[in-house]
């Protein structure tokens, strides 16, 4: 079964679209790029692609992005859904397509991920855990969880053997920016109860900052990839911090409202 279009999940990606247009291009995939408001370029690089159309999509979330889209198309239909900062390789392709022909009830495909820090494949030490990223239409397949989401159960998955790339080339102002924000908004699931028990864990202590760096580099083997590994294992430790000191910022201000409504009370 075709993959019938490929999704890309957009916004002021210049520094990472051209490597995933390319790749989608060379694949011969019609591309469909969902821009939520880029300013950057990133509009002016898609449109020198005949394979990609450009969509203006207003993303909340990739929960609610990915049920959207499934839903769109039929269940005769194969969609893939893209971040901006992905490649795909003629081979995933080819072992995702195969997925849904040997099987009519699949509904999902997950990819192990290669990820790229500062443009350098970690072979060991990534964290980031295997994506679904093909799905047959027909329905959304996706619950909201932590500061994620995650397949619902009972959907057909299955599993290939070729990598998804995950390369993203962003300045680090911008990723500490967009650190910043996850922390947040982590913080506030929290106090909603929509947390899981990790990202409590994670927003309540700072044991975090000390065993995530440490796992990363030593328990992952980040120390045979050289120089990166160690980079990436501290952007994981600045990462956790962020989040503990979100949670810290939080705490602060509310317990600053209750004492300014307590004297108010006095008066």
């Amino acid at each position: 079964m075709k993959i019938h279009t490929v999704y890309v999940l957009a916004k002021n990606e210049i520094r990472n679209i051209e490597r995933s247009l390319n790749a989608l291009s060379d694949a011969g995939l019609k591309t469909v790029l969902l821009d939520s408001g880029s300013t950057d370029g990133t509009l002016e690089a898609a449109g020198r692609y005949t394979n990609v159309v450009i969509e203006r999509f207003e993303y909340k979330n990739h929960c609610d992005a990915y049920n959207l889209l499934t839903s769109r198309h039929a269940a005769d239909e194969v969609i893939m859904v893209l971040d901006a900062d992905m490649c795909v390789s003629d081979r995933l392709v080819n072992q995702l397509q195969d997925a849904f022909c040997a099987n009519n009830a699949l509904q999902a495909v997950i990819a192990p991920v290669l990820m790229y820090w500062e443009g350098r494949p970690l072979r060991y030490c990534s964290l980031y855990p295997p994506k679904p990223i093909a799905f047959r239409g027909g329905g959304g397949y996706f619950e909201a969880v932590g500061h994620g989401e995650k397949l619902k159960s009972g959907i057909a998955v299955t599993r290939v053997e070729a990598e998804l790339i995950h390369d993203d080339r962003k300045p680090q102002n911008q990723v500490l920016a967009n650190q910043w924000r996850y922390a947040q908004a982590m913080v506030d699931r929290v106090g909603q109860g929509r947390a899981s028990w990790r990202d409590r864990l994670r927003v309540r202590t700072p044991l975090f900052m000390l065993i995530t760096p440490v796992y990363t580099y030593i328990a992952k083997l980040g120390i045979l990839d050289g120089r990166i590994g160690f980079i990436y294992a501290l952007d994981r430790l600045i990462a956790e911090a962020l989040a503990y000191r979100a949670s810290l910022v939080s705490r602060l201000d509310r317990a600053k409202g209750g004492a300014l409504e307590k004297n108010i009370a006095h008066k």
